[in-house]
């Protein structure tokens, strides 16, 4: 039997990086109506880094450029702890992902909802 989306997120425990407010409420409102739990948000690099170390979660949702600078970092500590996470930019295909992450998943902003939920249900999976 093939799960449903809904099914798959439902409970998952979702860190959000993303240092736009409104983009950061739309976010959760999605999230949230998955039967997410949403950790976060975290609106820049310093505040994301402390959280991603003490927080139990599933995936991370990144947005590329914070108010403090890009959130590669955060990343890079992603990747080598096993966490997934994908990449959220509001600058389209030409955000300029590093080499190293040339393979990421990279989500548009406005956060387009079933594009979102793919690529977080891809992440988990």
């Amino acid at each position: 039997m093939k799960m449903g989306k809904e099914q798959i997120l439902s409970g998952k425990r979702v860190l959000v990086v993303e240092d736009e407010m409104l983009a950061a409420l739309e976010l959760t409102d999605i999230l949230e109506s998955r039967d997410c739990s949403v950790i976060g948000p975290a609106a820049s690099l310093k505040d994301a880094l402390p959280m991603a170390e003490t927080s139990d979660f599933d995936v991370a949702i990144l947005d590329i450029t914070l108010r403090d600078g890009e959130v590669f970092p955060l990343a890079e500590w992603l990747r080598e702890n096993g966490k997934p996470f994908i990449f959220a930019t509001a600058y389209g295909s030409s955000a300029g992902l590093p080499e190293s992450f040339s393979d990421s998943v990279l989500v548009p902003k406005p956060y387009p909802e079933k594009r979102l939920v793919n690529a977080l249900c891809g992440a988990v999976a």
